[in-house]
């Protein structure tokens, strides 16, 4: 799977970042990924992703999607931040719910370039 590719690559880029002010628009590129790789794989699983091995392949990308928004609510401040904790808070709510990660995804990039 690319789309995995991706998004482990987007991980390892941020890891090299040494500021903090400069770890947004990796974690950004970042989300964007995981984002895309959630779509795929649920696409791919037919929306069930609670058979193996989809089951092992979504859970995780529900970490690695979770920390990339844990780790962008540490960069972030004022109405960015707000807003996605406001987004994350609601998440947490409905996380069993498989369409709700890459909606948690999509309304963080949204935040970001809003805010």
């Amino acid at each position: 799977m690319s789309r995995l590719t991706a998004a482990d690559q987007a991980i390892r880029n941020i890891l090299k970042t040494k500021e903090k002010d400069a770890l947004l628009e990796p974690l950004r590129r970042a989300l964007d990924s995981e984002s895309s790789a959630v779509f795929a794989v649920i696409s791919k699983c037919k929306n069930d992703v609670t058979t193996s091995p989809c089951s092992t392949i979504f859970r995780g990308l529900f970490d690695a999607t979770t920390k990339v928004v844990e780790a962008i609510l540490q960069v972030t401040d004022g109405t960015k931040k707000e807003a996605v904790e406001a987004l994350y808070k609601a998440f947490e709510k409905e996380q069993n719910k498989t369409e709700k990660l890459h909606q948690l995804a999509t309304d963080v990039l949204n935040a970001l370039e809003q805010h």
